[in-house]
């Protein structure tokens, strides 16, 4: 889903110049870099023509777009994304998060300097995880045929995103196939379709099973609010941790799998459905209980003591996190 880095997308402060070291910053741009519609946007205008990287954008100007100036599809650009940058030429001074270092270039000119900071940053980490889930199949726990071949699914995520229509989903899949459902699939898993065909078979889909509110729940947003609405959910928490000092922290498996390798190959290696593991680091309950509600939220509370970020400061390599939650942790340094 994303080529790039998912803690790259948000909407960044920019700057531009002209004359290397001796030129001067001239303006005030804003870059946004925003999947949840398949778009980038310069000063508020979308550009075009893009090839995206890991942690590198490149656009081309449209030549039927009306020049302006440093905005949009008017422009070239090209801008790679760091996590630290030490250079004092733009920055003026060390920087520690999501930025950017590259060049954009108007109608008829040479290019620019172009430098951006990150101001907002969009939480995609859960929906790119858990389209991972999908893809890899990973604690699937039923099955659904349809007219060519058989959709293996997690039944918790199903009914926490369809909610009442999970029956008539599932009722309804037989009569189509399955190049026909993967974008509806994919929608549950992560919230968004990739480009307007696939959406448009999304909603063929939920106007068959009766979604009629269907417009409002295409939203990374709305995955988040429903993948975090399981952190208090205790009836459906299938899994138990066992605390150093013996609290019991019920949560869910396929979250644990969606956002920990550690804790996927625990699971996809154990062979006697165990239901509760103890937690060998040894962390207070505090600090334990801020971790596990990330693996929901995407979120570490702003306020939290020294002794509790030095207890977090190791979690993301022992349980092997993947990358955008790695990310929440690495900011704690």
């Amino acid at each position: 889903m994303f080529k790039l880095k998912p803690e790259y997308y948000g909407v960044y402060e920019c700057n531009y110049k002209w004359g290397g070291m001796h030129g001067i910053w001239r303006g005030s741009l804003e870059v946004e870099i925003y999947t949840d519609n398949g778009k980038i946007f310069v000063n508020q205008k979308p550009v075009r023509n893009i090839t995206m990287e890991e942690e590198k954008i490149i656009w081309k100007r449209d030549p039927n777009e009306p020049n302006a100036y440093c905005t949009g599809a008017s422009t070239n650009g090209s801008i790679t994304f760091k996590m630290k940058e030490d250079s004092v030429y733009y920055f003026k001074k060390p920087q520690i998060g999501p930025l950017f270092i590259g060049s954009i270039q108007n109608t008829g000119e040479g290019p620019l300097d172009f430098r951006g900071v990150m101001k907002k940053p969009y939480s995609f980490g859960l929906a790119n995880d858990f389209l991972n889930v999908y893809q890899s199949k990973i604690q699937t726990d039923f099955s659904i045929s349809c007219l060519d071949g058989i959709f293996t699914l997690n039944r918790l995520i199903c009914k926490i995103r369809l909610g009442s229509h999970f029956e008539n989903f599932c009722a309804f899949l037989g009569e189509e196939t399955k190049s026909d459902l993967e974008p509806f699939m994919r929608w549950i898993y992560c919230g968004f379709f990739e480009n307007d065909k696939e959406e448009e078979k999304g909603k063929k889909i939920a106007s068959k099973i009766g979604f009629t509110n269907f417009e409002k729940e295409i939203s990374i947003a709305k995955f988040n609010i429903d993948i975090s609405g399981l952190l208090k959910d205790e009836n459906s928490k299938d899994f138990t941790i066992i605390l150093s000092n013996g609290e019991l922290v019920k949560t869910h498996k396929i979250i644990l799998a969606a956002r920990s390798e550690l804790y996927r190959h625990m699971f996809e290696s154990v062979v006697d459905n165990s239901e509760s593991v103890p937690e060998t680091t040894n962390k207070t309950s505090q600090a334990f209980h801020i971790f596990l509600d990330s693996f929901y939220t995407d979120k570490i509370p702003n306020e939290i003591s020294k002794s509790i970020k030095e207890e977090l400061s190791d979690v993301s390599e022992f349980f092997q996190l993947t990358s955008s939650l790695q990310y929440l942790f690495e900011k704690l340094n």
